[in-house]
């Protein structure tokens, strides 16, 4: 039995166990507990994850850190985990040209410096860290841009975000950008 994610995951792994599935294999792409849960609710998922891991063969991980996360919970030893990175093909990223006119038509100027983020806006991405040091790196570097391409829920947030720390003008956002256009975008 191969399960996924927080809730699907945990019932299929109590199912497969009842079931006498012989073996458990769990994939994490992101962990149900965390710093971004409350406590309770923290401590619920940490516990079921716990609970469900003592019935799991083998776990699949997307990044060391989420295996990191999970062994500093006391679920599982480190060679129970595996990682395979998403697959995502490179080439057109080293491809794309730093284009004058693609800048022109994101509104970025010849001697910006772009500090570039593509990812959906919402938690769990890390824009929070990019907004903590914003203000800091626009200090030093006047002319700074963060350019993040994107869309998602938490949009409005960081809109409102950047005006609060001061730094709305060096924040741009793209929204949506079509698959074949991010290469481009981000050169």
């Amino acid at each position: 039995m191969h399960t996924h994610s927080g809730k699907a995951g945990f019932i299929g792994r109590l199912a497969a166990r009842r079931a006498g599935v012989q073996k458990i294999i769990h994939s994490i792409h992101g962990p149900s507990f965390g710093p971004f849960q409350g406590c309770l609710a923290n401590g619920l998922f940490r516990s079921a994850e716990q609970l469900a891991g003592r019935m799991t063969d083998h776990f699949i991980n997307v990044a060391d850190a989420m295996r990191d996360q999970y062994l500093a919970a006391g679920i599982g030893q480190a060679d129970d985990y595996t990682c395979i990175p998403s697959g995502f093909n490179l080439q057109p990223f080293l491809e794309a040209e730093n284009s004058p006119a693609k800048r022109e038509s994101l509104g970025l100027s010849p001697g910006d410096f772009v500090v570039g983020k593509i990812a959906r806006l919402f938690e769990l991405k890390g824009h929070d860290d990019l907004f903590d040091i914003a203000p800091r790196l626009a200090r030093r570097i006047p002319n700074i841009r963060f350019l993040l391409v994107g869309d998602g829920v938490w949009r409005g947030r960081f809109e409102r975000l950047a005006k609060q720390i001061g730094c709305e003008q060096n924040f741009l956002f793209t929204g949506l950008v079509p698959p074949a256009e991010i290469p481009s975008s981000s050169a």
